[in-house]
């Protein structure tokens, strides 16, 4: 199954209500492309291959070390 990867600015945190209840936060600032891979590894090559055209990339699957999903916000300018 083919899942959806964000490539452009990214801001990788964590968010939380005190120091308990913390969250995997990805904030997208900055959308460049959109693109669908089958595996993570061919969303990884895709980035080498980019040649650094883009900073961070991100996907609506995407863990953190913990392995906790990420909440993706997309940040809106005006």
């Amino acid at each position: 199954m083919k899942t959806t990867y964000y490539y452009g600015s990214v801001e990788f945190g964590r968010f939380g209500v005190g120091s308990r209840d913390t969250t995997p936060l990805a904030i997208i600032h900055h959308v460049d492309i959109i693109k669908e891979f089958e595996t993570p590894d061919e969303a990884w090559q895709f980035y080498v291959d980019s040649g650094g055209a883009y900073k961070d990339y991100v996907s609506i699957d995407s863990i953190d070390e913990d392995n906790v999903k990420y909440e993706l916000v997309f940040k809106q300018h005006r």
